[in-house]
């Protein structure tokens, strides 16, 4: 098997990469180099859209401009958190950038946070989609942008 010193080295390895990550993401969160976008909505049919700054009790309608919420500089959505109503495993939702489907993702939960994959650019509107599944009826959703 393993010696415990080769274990020690590869423990010492994960140690020093995780040290790497937090000070980044430390210099980051200082620096402030993180936004967010923040929707809310009565997500209850798919195809429904949240809307941009909204709560939970607004009604969500596709035709309301209200739904786009803009980015302020180029970067990426990397992380969605929410709370709702009904959410479920079985609940798909899309995060669309400019009209076009930059991510998708399931629900883990009436509560949660997952990562995501978005890039966008400076002036870019977001949207947010319940596709599928059970809807999440009233909830409130925050996306968080990493600056680059």
């Amino acid at each position: 098997g393993t010696t415990v010193a080769d274990a020690l080295s590869g423990h010492t390895s994960t140690l020093t990469a995780n040290t790497a990550a937090i000070a980044l993401n430390t210099a980051k969160v200082s620096n402030k180099e993180y936004s967010t976008l923040l929707f809310g909505g009565d997500l209850d049919g798919t195809g429904r859209f949240a809307l941009a700054n909204g709560k939970s009790s607004d009604a969500d309608d596709t035709s309301r401009p209200k739904t786009r919420q803009p980015c302020v500089a180029a970067g990426a959505i990397t992380r969605v958190a929410w709370f709702s109503q009904f959410g479920h495993l079985t609940t798909t939702m899309k995060i669309h950038v400019d009209g076009v489907v930059g991510a998708t993702f399931n629900l883990t939960g009436v509560s949660g946070s997952v990562a995501v994959s978005a890039s966008v650019s400076a002036g870019s509107y977001v949207e947010l989609e319940y596709d599928a599944g059970t809807g999440p009826e009233e909830s409130t959703w925050n996306l968080t942008l990493e600056l680059t």
